[in-house]
């Protein structure tokens, strides 16, 4: 009886294993066959419509020795830290009070949440309507209060960028969050206001502790979408003006799809997989330093 429990009990350990690799194995197969062909198209002299030829790292020399990555790479970088950021602070205080009792509570959940699920271009076209120079809502009105704000200029497209990405994305953000808030037991909340703990200290004591994972698997997961966005850099404002908004996304679309160039594309979009990696794994050793000290 006994051995019988414990050889049901380790099916079951098992079970919880392998099943998580069985459902996802079809999304593995085919993102490490695409990553594959990617790798093997960055040593391959590809042109469209011409014949390949081996290339060596040509294609990486061209792509590293090239200004324009380069500076792709710092705005991605800048864009991703500071929409992240924002989305995350956002999304932080949409979850805080959507974890609220009030009347509505689910319809107001409903109504944050719809920005998410709507397509990019859709909220390129939105941002187009409130802030296109010509007929734009908010710039139209702007103009008539005599200020002549063009928000696609190169003063503010960057900063347009970040509005339309914070507005698309804090709801996902909050969405993780709020599930995070309401993993965390009521009897904490409890325990804290009986040792006479006031709303600032509940939070900095409980809620930010209880927090910790929640947080982190919110940074991670749109730091990742973030770096790599080309929907609304490319629908916003097509990395313009000059290059100004352009992240390694659109500069792999642009040497694809507009130089033809699928071979530094290919190169291009390898170094971009390896940063992602690089912001991946030290955003790992700050959680485990953080847990080992608050341990």
């Amino acid at each position: 009886m006994t051995v019988a429990k414990l050889g049901g009990g380790r099916a079951a350990r098992l079970g919880e294993h392998v099943l998580p690799l069985l459902v996802l194995a079809p999304l593995l197969i085919l993102f490490g066959l695409t990553c594959a062909y990617m790798i093997f198209n960055s040593f391959v002299s590809k042109e469209l419509f011409q014949s390949a030829g081996s290339a060596g790292f040509a294609n990486y020399a061209e792509v590293l020795q090239s200004r324009q990555f380069w500076n792709s790479v710092r705005f991605g970088l800048i864009w991703a830290f500071e929409t992240v950021l924002l989305q995350t602070l956002v999304g932080f205080g949409l979850a805080l009070l959507l974890n609220e009792a009030f009347f509505g509570r689910s319809f107001a959940r409903a109504v944050v949440f719809l920005p998410y699920l709507l397509m990019g271009p859709v909220t390129a076209l939105l941002f187009l309507l409130l802030f296109g120079s010509t007929f734009g809502l908010f710039a139209v009105s702007l103009r008539d209060l005599g200020l002549n704000i063009y928000w696609y200029d190169a003063n503010w497209a960057s900063t347009l960028l970040t509005i339309s990405a914070v507005w698309h994305y804090a709801p996902f953000s909050m969405l993780i969050l709020l599930a995070g808030l309401q993993s965390i037991p009521a009897e904490l909340y409890e325990a804290a206001k009986i040792d006479g703990a006031g709303p600032f200290q509940r939070f900095i004591h409980v809620t930010l502790p209880g927090m910790r994972d929640a947080l982190f698997v919110a940074i991670v997961l749109r730091m990742i979408f973030m770096f790599n966005k080309f929907d609304l850099p490319w629908l916003v404002t097509a990395g313009g003006p000059v290059g100004r908004t352009e992240n390694v996304a659109v500069y792999i679309y642009k040497q694809a799809f507009e130089n033809f160039n699928l071979g530094t594309a290919s190169a291009a979009g390898t170094l971009m997989l390896a940063i992602i990696c690089g912001l991946v794994l030290l955003q790992f050793k700050v959680y485990e330093r953080s847990g080992s000290k608050s341990s």
